[in-house]
């Protein structure tokens, strides 16, 4: 599979950097259980895949406020724009939410979703020899310290009966790495979903992906400031039903999905049928074995580095629906 155009990679990717967030609002009528229709939601959006889902599946329609996606390129930003009030609710994987609670960012867990462990892989360049992890001994690779990457990496090392220190880790962020794998100045590099479907189509291979390794739960968070506000968390509860219904939309409706996606992100349509074709996240609800398992994954990180110390999961799981 080949992407059309080095311009349309570049255009790709360009559009998923998303380093200065770009807001685009969903007005819908109003709603008295989503209270009055001038509150506004700010959505940190990685990659723009939720706008798409939201616009795709119209999840949105009929809501009494108004919904600004704020593009973004990873957790990390989103986070630091949650803490400076920029960002009210995001849905972001597992082990980045663990790693900014260690940071003690003020935010609550609102909504879970389980992702797809095959939309998270470790990747060899172009031309590579490489044919499985352990091949990876002594090579550079490429990831987001403290991300779901990370952990997935760790994972994987073990299992080939390496350690992290086995390998040369490369720590950056998904634009960057995605050049360096290009280039050549790393051998590998652990992504997630939409990077790790563009690098495929650019001649890039999976070695092996998270399945049986990471939980693979996407959380919905949002920040204590806004759930403080009685109308912004009536929108932000409604919000979060929406998601979901916008997630099982996704599921029903794959071409439908792959259309929207592809014409909101700019992406390639076969890039996003390859993003698509990995599964799409289900709708979940919180309860002990949800808790239980991001429990398992914080003592999992607290006990390879990959947090400072250990937390305790539970206070911050505040479910709106």
């Amino acid at each position: 599979m080949t992407i059309a155009s080095s311009r349309t990679a570049r255009a790709a990717l360009a559009l998923l950097a998303g380093l200065t967030a770009i807001g685009t609002a969903a007005c819908s009528h109003p709603s008295e259980a989503a209270g009055p229709a001038t509150v506004t939601i700010h959505v940190g959006d990685s990659a723009g895949g939720t706008k798409a889902l939201m616009d795709g599946s119209e999840a949105m329609k009929g809501a009494g406020y108004t919904v600004v996606f704020d593009k973004f390129q990873s957790a990390v930003p989103i986070f630091e724009a949650m803490r400076a009030g920029a960002v009210d609710v995001s849905t972001v994987g597992d082990a980045s939410v663990l790693n900014t609670l260690v940071k003690q960012t003020p935010l609550k867990i609102v909504g879970v979703s389980q992702d797809s462990p095959k939309a998270l892989a470790v990747l060899a360049a172009k031309g590579s020899t490489a044919k499985s992890v352990a091949d990876l001994k002594g090579k550079k690779i490429a990831y987001v310290q403290n991300s779901v990457a990370h952990v997935m990496l760790l994972g994987l090392l073990k299992n080939a009966g390496l350690g992290i220190g086995d390998v040369q880790s490369v720590n950056l962020a998904p634009l960057d790495a995605s050049s360096a794998l290009a280039g050549g100045s790393v051998d590998a590099w652990a992504v997630w979903d939409p990077y790790l479907s563009l690098a495929q189509a650019k001649g890039a291979r999976i070695l092996a992906t998270a399945e049986g390794i990471n939980p693979s739960l996407g959380f919905t968070v949002a920040a204590d400031k806004s759930l403080a506000d009685p109308a912004k968390k009536a929108a932000i509860a409604d919000y979060v039903k929406r998601l979901g219904t916008a997630y099982q939309w996704a599921l029903d409706n794959p071409a439908g999905y792959v259309k929207v996606f592809a014409g909101l992100t700019g992406m390639p349509t076969e890039v996003a049928q390859l993003v698509q074709s990995r599964g799409t996240s289900k709708p979940l609800t919180v309860d002990s074995t949800i808790i239980q398992k991001f429990q398992d994954l914080a003592d999992t990180c607290a006990a390879n580095n990959i947090i400072p110390s250990k937390v305790t999961v539970q206070p911050y799981f505040a479910p709106l629906t």
